[in-house]
């Protein structure tokens, strides 16, 4: 097993240290019963190193426990760029297109998606916008095809756009514009999605690297399994769209069905009874189901070799289903509650899988819920502490019960160790704002800087005076703004390459 090295020790010296700690605890720890270090089994080496000073004393958590995984904060970051992200590198691309279309604006193409793809041999593009109502961005597919604006047309517009589900990607509006043609004579289809970003479909990722494991693809064939049952239910049909270049990849092995409503809208399939639409949905699962075990986009091009594939590296049901899913049995066609019932097991391990997930996301959550209170605190004493002037007062932030704050914040920040460099422990700063916020009772030795003013107070004192003097800060009516003519206008100095260059 690997051994990760130990913490350096840090010990901070009493006669430095702006404060110390006067409680019945170790001085820089408590003993919370939940508050449990992680064995070494579940101990994971930090990706990002925290500054801290320490070891982990016995009932007292680590410092990484305080904060987002910082895989998840990773994924979170770059997700947060791909929604901010408003215009094409390519100044090329960018440049023709329009800077509004309605109630949606800064559009660029998504993943080069400006070379138009094939749908349904229909010329189509994907955009990325903003809407203006709503402030949201969605995913706009441009659809060069003649759209007929009949009562069936709009009856599927409304029904599709009804259809909500976790599985499939949820059409939200379709409008027609002209302002995507430099002579304005050409109308485009537009058909807004919900965007999901760093999506890329199951084409992109699974094939062409590794065989997909048995577990994954029962996760895959779950969730579209979902899918498809809550479309049938609902009298509709997904067509086309099950297939490895219109199921998204979201996120790890999350997938969401893509471009529906298209075939529908567009009426490419007119007078097609919908049992016989829907049957065609389980073959289509069953094709999709084959490309993925094999790893190949062709994998039914030579079905018996593809079986003979799946035989050997996966158990007998997922061949099972791919023979119920290509047969009708006793003339009669299968139907997606058929398939469910059919792999029900696989559902109940999916959802174990599901809520176990659902624990992990939910206390990754109570981190940031924590982490949200102790901004605040920040904040508040950001507020008061250092404060040039106040109410007339230049010292308003050195005097009186803000004192005891400015102590205070020496006492969480700026203690030092005996050889005087600074104390650099997040578990002390964290420890401490924790007690604060739930105002402790705990007694705690404040110390001015040259060591000649001590203040022996709770925890309950200081929030009661830090809260009393926000509150002042709150209450207190604005006060005329005096000019001064006579002052002298401010030496302004400026930053070059890096470096601060001061006022001449």
């Amino acid at each position: 097993m690997e051994e990760f090295p130990p913490i350096p020790q840090s010990a901070g010296r009493p006669g430095l240290a702006h404060s110390q700690s006067r409680s019945g605890y170790p001085a820089e720890g408590y003993t919370n019963s939940w508050a449990t270090v992680p064995s070494a089994q579940q101990r994971v080496p930090p990706t990002t190193a925290l500054p801290h000073h320490s070891h982990i004393l016995p009932g007292r958590r680590s410092v990484q426990s305080f904060f987002l995984h910082e895989k998840l904060s990773a994924q979170f970051r770059e997700r947060n760029a791909s929604l901010l992200r408003g215009t094409n590198l390519d100044e090329s691309i960018s440049s023709d297109l329009p800077s509004r279309v309605g109630q949606y604006h800064s559009f660029y193409y998504v993943q080069n998606s400006h070379k138009s793809r094939v749908f349904n041999n229909i010329n189509t593009a994907v955009l990325k916008s903003t809407n203006l109502r709503d402030g949201l961005p969605y995913a706009l597919r441009k659809v060069d095809a003649p759209f007929r604006n009949n009562e069936y047309a709009l009856q599927m517009v409304e029904m599709w756009k009804q259809l909500q589900h976790s599985g499939i990607v949820s059409l939200r509006e379709v409008f027609r514009s002209s302002h995507f043609d430099p002579t304005k004579s050409v109308t485009s289809l537009f058909f807004a999605y919900d965007f999901h970003p760093l999506a890329e479909t199951l084409e992109s990722r699974y094939f062409g690297s590794s065989f997909i494991q048995e577990d994954v693809l029962w996760s895959l064939i779950t969730q579209l399994a979902a899918a498809i049952q809550c479309v049938h239910h609902h009298r509709l049909a997904c067509g086309a769209i099950i297939s490895p270049s219109k199921v998204l990849v979201t996120e790890k092995n999350r997938i969401r069905l893509n471009c529906v409503g298209i075939e529908d809208i567009l009426q490419l399939d007119p007078g097609r009874p919908i049992h016989q639409a829907q049957y065609h949905d389980l073959i289509y699962l069953g094709r999709l189901i084959v490309n993925l075990a094999c790893n190949n986009p062709d994998g039914m091009t030579n079905f018996a070799k593809s079986m003979e594939h799946i035989t050997n590296h996966y158990s007998s049901s997922v061949k099972d289903l791919i023979i119920t899913l290509s047969n009708k049995h006793n003339n009669m066609y299968p139907t997606i509650d058929d398939i469910c019932s059919l792999i029900s097991t696989h559902f109940i391990e999916q959802c174990d899988r599901l809520y176990a997930y659902n624990d992990m996301l939910q206390a990754e959550l109570a981190k940031e819920a924590e982490n949200g209170r102790l901004f605040r605190l920040l904040a508040k004493m950001g507020y008061i502490n250092e404060r040039p002037s106040y109410d007339n007062s230049p010292s308003w932030s050195e005097t009186g019960d803000r004192y005891v704050l400015k102590l205070y914040r020496d006492y969480v920040f700026h203690q030092v160790n005996e050889d005087t460099t600074p104390v650099l422990d997040f578990a002390h700063v964290v420890e401490s704002l924790n007690k604060l916020d739930v105002g402790s009772n705990e007694r705690l030795l404040l110390m001015s800087r040259n060591e000649k003013t001590m203040l022996l107070v709770t925890y309950n004192d200081i929030k009661r005076l830090m809260n009393e003097a926000y509150d002042e800060l709150l209450e207190t009516p604005a006060q005329p703004v005096q000019s001064h003519p006579q002052a002298a206008q401010p030496a302004v100095g400026y930053l070059s390459g890096g470096v601060y260059i001061p006022p001449s």
